[in-house]
């Protein structure tokens, strides 16, 4: 316990089986008398099981024995996608991220055997060693962090000093089902090599720490090498990395998104893609699309484009004192509102734009690729109309005559959902 990290307020994520009863008991005698430091117990109800509710009764009943805060969320699976298990594991996390605070700590009582099996699983999967690093023991979680003081300590020892203490626990019925990736490995595979090799979890998590070690070297070269590659938009220089080798421009590519938030494909998928995007001629539009994401060339560069939605099909209007949300960003003025009032509409072809009030006028869409503005980008910019005039094209122009008409010249439209 000494282990855990200064904070006023500690939650136990409670699932009412030994390990995290074995942790809450802890936790709760090591704090006890710390009036500087707070601890509660967070239960995530999954309503997969015949036995949950009664999971959560006895969750209620040890915090309450122990005098601890208890916060029961109950979740909904989505029992029809491929991996329950997976399924499973994103709704409990979503429903940590909401109920923590900034600076909260969450304490998770995964331990040295779950170390192992998640080193075994990501191993047959083919991991790199970003997989084969295995749970970390301290992570974030929104503005709030997670923390697992059990994880150099095996399950038996656990058991042991449960027992000792005269602990009540939930023995999860499906812990017993094969069929379950995770129970096959822990028993038909792990438990095996555990009596022929007494140490395997003490090397299993050996490795994964050489591992974590070799990962953070990987992102450490990768943010030296796109000092090179990446210019002040988060673009990458597509000639650059052609001249990079084929190892160096995939831990780049994979690093580049993992710090935008998002989770790279598989090695495979990443490679193929690199190599669309770097070797397509320049009249496709080659794309490596993962989940939430697609990277894009234009023009020699690749970008990370998120999902986003697209822009409405019939015109808004606008009154530029107040921000507007358009197609995933939001329509704003920078610097003093001039306070008018606009209609907004996306690119539906054809229109014309006079960029000098005593020129003629232009394509908006040859001025659009003059401007460098991305393909994906055009159908999404926001149009800015008045009186039947096409008077701004959000982040990029304002015409002479829209400003000229206001009384504050020191003002721009600004657009956050701009892309180039």
């Amino acid at each position: 316990m000494a282990s855990i990290p200064e904070s006023r307020s500690l939650c136990v994520a409670l699932s009412g089986g030994l390990d995290s009863v074995f942790l809450l008991h802890a936790v709760a005698g090591w704090f006890a008398g710390r009036a500087d430091v707070q601890v509660g117990a967070l239960h995530i109800n999954h309503g997969l099981q015949a036995a949950a509710d009664d999971m959560e009764a006895l969750c209620r009943r040890l915090c309450a024995d122990l005098g601890v805060e208890l916060t029961v969320a109950r979740v909904a699976v989505d029992t029809g996608r491929d991996s329950l298990e997976n399924t499973a594991r994103e709704a409990r996390y979503g429903a940590f991220a909401r109920h923590l605070a900034a600076g909260q700590i969450l304490l998770q009582a995964h331990h040295a055997n779950d170390q192992a099996e998640t080193v075994l699983f990501r191993l047959v999967r083919g991991s790199g060693v970003r997989g084969l690093a295995g749970i970390p023991a301290a992570r974030t979680l929104g503005a709030a962090s997670v923390f697992r003081p059990l994880l150099p300590i095996a399950r038996a020892e656990l058991e042991s000093w449960a027992l000792a203490w005269g602990l009540d626990w939930f023995d999860d019925p499906t812990n017993s089902d094969t069929r379950i990736d995770r129970n096959y490995l822990r028993h038909r595979v792990l438990a095996p090599l555990l009596e022929r090799w007494p140490g395997a979890l003490a090397t299993l998590a050996r490795s994964a720490r050489q591992s974590a070690e070799a990962d953070r070297l990987a992102a450490r070269l990768a943010a030296l090498q796109r000092d090179t590659v990446e210019d002040g938009q988060g673009r990458l220089s597509a000639p650059e990395l052609v001249r990079m080798a084929l190892c160096e421009r995939k831990n780049l590519l994979r690093w580049w998104l993992i710090d935008r938030g998002f989770e790279p494909p598989a090695a495979s998928r990443l490679e193929q893609g690199l190599q669309d995007l770097l070797q397509a001629g320049e009249d496709r539009v080659p794309a490596l699309v993962g989940t939430g994401y697609r990277v894009l060339r234009y023009q020699g560069r690749l970008y990370c484009v998120a999902d986003r939605p697209t822009p409405p099909l019939e015109p808004l209007p606008w009154h530029t004192a107040e921000p507007l949300v358009w197609a995933g960003g939001r329509l704003s003025v920078s610097g003093a509102d001039p306070g008018l009032r606009l209609t907004v509409t996306a690119r539906r072809g054809g229109e014309r734009l006079r960029p000098v009030a005593s020129g003629g006028s232009r394509p908006l869409k040859k001025w659009l690729q003059e401007q460098g503005v991305p393909p994906w980008e055009r159908e999404r910019i926001p149009l800015l109309w008045k009186d039947g005039e096409l008077v701004a094209v959000a982040g990029l122009w304002v015409s002479p005559s829209l400003r000229d008409a206001s009384e504050s010249a020191s003002w721009r439209i600004v657009w956050d959902g701009d892309c180039r």
